[in-house]
């Protein structure tokens, strides 16, 4: 699973807004056929019309990712700066489908509300049945 960061998220960090040792993050599901843009998409309110509904173990409106703050660390080879969390899981109680997900700082209102720190692509549809675990393992952000 590759993961992008949002070019907004880079420019906010400049400005110390979001605080990732002490900020929510929340992970939610994209339906099917989203397409992620770096540029154009900086906050929830402009891929919430992407995300799933609540429907079938998934509510809308995100995940909070754990733990808070997430596990950063500092990665020589790639140069750059990883941040952590564990994995999110929801149990279907219906057929799930997300072709990806999106993570976003719960807690910065102003001047960007909910800004968009990345997108996480499945790299196709992720079709969870009845009973199953969706389950997205291994969720990092890397900063360059």
């Amino acid at each position: 699973m590759a993961s992008q960061i949002a070019n907004n998220w880079k420019e906010l960090m400049h400005y110390g807004i979001p605080q990732v040792d002490a900020d929510t993050f929340k992970i939610c599901l994209m339906e099917p056929g989203f397409a992620f843009s770096r540029s154009a998409h900086e906050v929830y309110a402009d891929i919430s019309a992407f995300e799933l509904p609540t429907l079938g173990g998934y509510t809308a409106g995100g995940q909070a990712l754990t733990p808070v703050p997430p596990t950063i660390t500092n990665d020589a080879v790639l140069a750059a700066g990883i941040a952590s969390w564990n994995n999110a899981v929801w149990t279907a109680t219906a057929t799930l489908q997300a072709c990806g997900a999106i993570i976003f700082d719960d807690t910065v209102a102003a001047p960007d509300v909910d800004p968009i720190a990345g997108f996480i692509d499945f790299g196709g549809t992720i079709t969870v049945y009845t009973g199953g675990a969706f389950t997205v393992s291994n969720i990092t952000l890397a900063y360059r």
